[in-house]
């Protein structure tokens, strides 16, 4: 039987969804096509009547694209204004404003990091190089606003959309009832991780000083396989840590209190999410090698908000408990959690209502978002050896599905 990766479906779930739709949930997913993603209306509505969006038209949010959040005949939220990688701040932390794959320095100095005497220093640095590339952001995505606004206008959508008429004004420029941005942050893990590692390694047990530290990421960890070693089996994100999960999250909110300091060009504020889509590998790609134990050019990064691929190794509940330590009421955008569980979860009633009290758990505790993959391992591998014999095999994708086979080695490997 063909299996189907379009149309990109969604449910919204909220305190009161009936069991049946939740046993129906379990079923369709365990399909293994990714679909529905879950959105719950408990979060995304408090959420967006935190930038101003009444009651009533928070209620009528819908996903723009894959999972961007759109109000329904009433917004322009900016689908995707830009994309802020996390790891590439680090990068110009370490590196003092330098992009380590080119040598140039294309960021803001804040300190040579072999004179930072203390961790809070670190992270004080880390968190300037974030706000000034967020600062950049948001400015280069009000440039290409206004360029859209005033010279790429369409009036024909624009009068499906309540506020442009009324105003007389373009759904690009300004027109709608709600004008705000939407910048994702990606690499939110690797860089909790990597943070955590230097607090650890550096500061705290001074097993290693932060020269060894820069001179072993110059050499992609060539001789020295020890400190390797030691920073890539440092605790990561996703377990149920604390400190690695607190560290993460204090990054996160502070994108996300910059971002709602700067206004669009239409005419709202700006938001973040995070949803990489098959874009994750090609990220990896430029950047640097990274104090996670991440070597030079390597794809493997973060395509959620959850952990680095590989790095949760406590189960799902740990990986949710972990997911909850962010703020989901501060993301007015698909803020994209996955989570794959293998296919015979799924082939018994006791299964499927583990998965489903585990879903109820993680909305409760406030998550905003949940992609599930069903998959076999078995299956996937044999996918990689002989993809002709499984031309039909769907996988999720951040915020789509796709057919497995059509993804890059980088993208099947996560």
């Amino acid at each position: 039987k063909k299996g189907y990766n379009t149309p990109n479906l969604t449910c919204r779930i909220h305190r009161n969804t009936p069991d049946k739709l939740w046993n129906a949930i379990a079923d369709t997913l365990a399909m293994g096509t990714g679909l529905p993603a879950l959105y719950n209306d408990d979060v995304v509505c408090v959420a967006l009547e935190k930038i101003g969006i009444s009651p009533k038209d928070s209620h009528d949010y819908c996903m723009n694209g894959c999972n961007q959040i759109d109000i329904l005949g009433k917004s322009h939220m900016g689908l995707e204004d830009g994309e802020v990688l996390f790891t590439k701040c680090l990068e110009f932390t370490l590196h003092n404003g330098v992009d380590d794959m080119t040598g140039e320095k294309i960021s803001v100095e804040t300190g040579d990091p072999r004179a930072f005497t203390t961790y809070e220093r670190f992270e004080r640095a880390f968190m300037e190089q974030l706000e000034f590339v967020t600062y950049n952001a948001c400015s280069s995505a009000n440039t290409y606003q206004h360029q859209r606004g005033v010279f790429q206008p369409h009036p024909l959508r624009s009068c499906l959309i309540e506020g442009c008429l009324e105003k007389g004004r373009d759904y690009r420029n300004g027109g709608p009832l709600y004008n705000h941005g939407q910048i994702l942050a990606e690499g939110i893990a690797d860089t909790g991780d990597s943070l955590y590692a230097i607090k650890k390694l550096i500061y705290d047990e001074k097993k290693y000083t932060i020269s060894e530290l820069l001179d072993a990421l110059k050499a992609n960890f060539e001789g020295y396989e020890q400190l390797h070693h030691d920073f890539k089996n440092c605790e990561k994100f996703g377990n149920d840590i604390e400190e690695v999960d607190n560290i993460t999250a204090r990054a996160l909110n502070r994108f996300f209190t910059v971002l709602k300091r700067n206004n669009t060009y239409r005419g709202g504020v700006f938001t973040g999410g995070c949803s990489t889509f098959n874009r994750a590998a090609n990220y990896g790609r430029r950047t640097a090698a990274l104090p996670n134990g991440k070597l030079k050019g390597e794809p493997l990064l973060a395509d959620s908000i959850a952990a680095t691929p590989g790095r949760d190794t406590k189960g799902p509940t740990a990986q949710i408990k972990s997911v909850l330590k962010y703020n989901h009421t501060d993301a007015c955008s698909g803020f994209v959690f996955q989570n794959k569980f293998e296919k015979k979860l799924f082939t018994s009633e006791k299964g499927k209502a583990s998965f489903i009290a585990l879903a109820k758990a993680y909305f409760q505790g406030g998550g905003q978002q949940y992609t599930v993959t069903v998959v076999s391992p078995e299956d996937l591998i044999d996918a990689k050896e002989n993809p002709e014999n499984h031309r039909n095999l769907i996988v999720r994708v951040g915020g789509y599905s796709d057919y497995f086979i059509n993804l890059s080695e980088e993208l099947q490997s996560n």
